[in-house]
């Protein structure tokens, strides 16, 4: 790990994660949704990667189905972490 970022099974020890997991709002989804495009787009630009023209804007400017699959990324994550905290207890 680098940086101050604690190691994921000191998070969960917490309930932060299960917390997130459990208690994530469509709100939430919908902002982590935008953060996921954000790094997206920052990580094609950073290899130098094409952007299909319709996702190379900010998140609110996306069509709804483009929105979507960011929030199905969200929805695939979360429910990966929550499959991790139900096998942790």
């Amino acid at each position: 790990m680098t940086g101050n970022t604690p190691p994921i099974h000191r998070v969960r020890s917490k309930g932060l994660l299960a917390t997130l997991v459990y208690a994530a709002t469509e709100d939430d989804i919908e902002q982590l949704a935008e953060v996921v495009h954000e790094a997206y787009l920052a990580k094609c630009s950073e290899l130098q990667l094409s952007v299909k023209q319709q996702n190379a804007v900010i998140y609110s400017e996306l069509s709804e189905e483009s929105k979507e699959l960011d929030r199905a990324t969200v929805r695939a994550v979360l429910g990966a972490l929550a499959e991790m905290v139900a096998n942790d207890e």
